[in-house]
């Protein structure tokens, strides 16, 4: 018995220290959403900066959906590849941008699941096309939407004429995360690492704001859903780019040895006929790699061949489907440097803007 409460008296402070400081530091605000809030303000037509730590982008274009219109012109799904794209790209106030970092397969049949189940129906869809999607490896990992995932299942059962039942009683699931991640290490270290990073100072800032002046050195969601990155971000030159590419883990996104995974075929070209037979037009972007960072993986192009036939899988749907394509992961072909680029994979927004034709709305 001495053991026992000698055993909880070493044990239990770290244990609740570990708990606090992943409380109230929260980088991601797991614990501290304010994604209703958020939401209802860009809904509101505001523009709210981003304080201290991330915000939970899931929960946040998760209400953004439950607040829109029923009918739009055109919603943008995929990674942050596309992120920055706005309604002044594409000439029209009825869009929304439900990009998301590290946006995966799980994550964009839950958002199209979501529009679904909401009766929320656009005119076009821009689908950013990328490996988060298509391999396997990364999305199988599911660990940024499992709460979403009931979404993701219920339009799979949509595309597959299945009787789809819409999602209920995700709360639990929510739970689950949030004790997950209190007592999380990962989570722990990644608190440490965001004070190493901006200091003890950055805590005292409000986690979000509306957006009233231009002041603010920090990042930004426009009332649409896209994304404006903080002033430090935006002043990467081809330097810092060149160096970033050289540190981009290819192995990991674009897996080693790895193949388009069939079953992701199989279901986006599920999509494709399921909007199509819905009226809803779908257009495809392929995002190009800063150049050096496209001559890392084609000097590996054996290795990495989940990004070429990537490519290929999207021409071909493009040319079957009478689909717009705009794009290339080839940064030659679409005639970019790397100083137009934030960093080895994001495209500088004013740079974006000129890869699209937009049709009048």
């Amino acid at each position: 018995m001495k053991k026992l409460w000698l055993l909880l008296a070493l044990f239990l402070p770290a244990l609740l220290f570990l708990m606090g400081v992943n409380y109230f530091l929260d980088p991601a605000n797991i614990f501290h959403s304010d994604g209703k809030q958020i939401a209802q303000a860009l809904m509101q037509g505001n523009e709210v900066y981003i304080g201290s730590g991330n915000t939970d982008e899931r929960q946040i274009k998760k209400n953004m959906i439950s607040l829109m219109p029923k009918e739009v012109d055109l919603v943008v799904v995929g990674p942050s590849l596309a992120m920055t794209i706005d309604r002044v790209t594409v000439g029209t106030e009825n869009m929304y941008n439900l990009a998301l970092s590290g946006a995966d397969y799980y994550d964009i049949l839950a958002q199209l699941g979501m529009l679904e189940e909401q009766q929320v129906k656009p005119k076009k869809i821009l689908f950013c096309v990328d490996s988060t999607f298509f391999d396997e490896a990364l999305y199988g990992q599911m660990s940024r939407s499992e709460t979403l995932k009931p979404y993701a299942d219920y339009m799979l059962q949509v595309i597959s004429n299945q009787d789809a039942k819409k999602p209920s009683g995700t709360d639990w699931k929510n739970a689950k995360v949030l004790v997950q991640q209190i007592f999380s290490v990962t989570y722990f270290q990644a608190c440490v690492d965001y004070v190493k990073s901006n200091g003890l100072s950055s805590l005292q800032n409000m986690r979000w704001s509306i957006r009233e002046d231009d002041l603010s050195e920090n990042a930004y969601l426009r009332g649409d859903g896209s994304w404006v990155y903080n002033r430090a971000y935006q002043s990467a030159t081809g330097e810092t780019v060149q160096k970033n590419a050289q540190e981009y883990n290819i192995d990991y996104y674009f897996t080693k040895d790895g193949h388009v995974s069939e079953s992701s075929k199989e279901t986006f070209e599920q999509l494709i006929r399921y909007y199509q037979g819905q009226g809803v037009e779908v257009s495809l972007f392929l995002c190009p790699l800063s150049p050096s960072l496209y001559t890392r993986v084609e000097n590996q192009k054996e290795s990495h061949m989940l990004l070429w036939e990537l490519e290929e899988f999207a021409c071909r749907m493009a040319e079957n489907y009478d689909l717009e394509l705009y794009g290339s992961y080839d940064p030659k072909q679409m005639g970019v440097t790397d100083a137009d680029y934030y960093d080895a994979r994001h495209v500088r927004h004013e740079v974006l803007c000129t890869f699209f034709d937009w049709k009048t709305y």
